[in-house]
């Protein structure tokens, strides 16, 4: 997700992770959802975080 992270790389490569959720097989499909997913969990945690400074 382009533009400045309030917490650098790290957290944002945990946000990422934690947007994959469960994988069990390989599909196109899955990864899409996976990458949505990662997306809005880093555009609400930098909502939340510019909301707190």
């Amino acid at each position: 997700m382009p533009g400045k992270d309030p917490n650098g790389c790290i957290v944002t490569s945990v946000i990422g992770i934690l947007g994959l959720g469960k994988i069990e097989s390989f599909d196109l499909g899955g990864i899409f959802i996976a990458t949505v997913g990662s997306i809005v969990l880093l555009t609400i945690y930098r909502l939340v975080m510019k909301k707190r400074s």
